[in-house]
């Protein structure tokens, strides 16, 4: 379930980046993709969430923050395919993921001797990374499942 949340949370910051507005997030085009509201709620508050946290910072200006892009080493080529490698990268050029956790996700991966990364293993991982507090917007903060009530 969270890989379809990081997935929301991809396609809704590749939104902001192109018109800079939460309000112009189209949550239909979410609902006819398949995506529960639960789900789309929970990644739009994490989206709410960390501009909440950080409100001087703007979209574009977070968005173009990395000047520099990582080149695989060959053994690296083995065990993450080029689809999965511009995932990441897009994932980072959208703030969703930062350098230093691609760097993680990577050594994990070689570490782990998983075989090839595939694109559900990497969205796991990413998901890891918020659930464990990896990711550099709130200490303890934690994605939730999509399946949660409130009371």
């Amino acid at each position: 379930m969270q890989e379809r949340i990081i997935e929301i949370i991809a396609f809704m910051l590749a939104e902001l980046k192109r018109n800079n507005s939460l309000n112009s997030i189209d949550t239909e085009e979410l609902s006819r993709r398949g995506y529960t509201p639960a789900e789309i709620s929970t990644a739009f508050s994490w989206i709410v969430d960390k501009f909440a946290l950080f409100p001087a910072l703007s979209p574009t200006d977070e968005f173009s923050s990395s000047t520099s892009n990582r080149v695989l080493h060959p053994a690296e080529h083995e065990i993450i395919p080029s689809e999965v490698w511009g995932e990441m990268v897009e994932y980072q050029s959208l703030g969703l993921i930062t350098n230093a956790q691609i760097e993680d996700i990577i050594n994990r991966t070689m570490i782990a001797g998983i075989g090839q990364l595939t694109p559900q293993t990497l969205k796991r991982m990413i998901a890891m990374l918020f659930t464990n507090g990896g990711h550099n917007i709130a200490i303890g903060q934690i994605l939730l499942s999509g399946n949660e009530t409130v009371n």
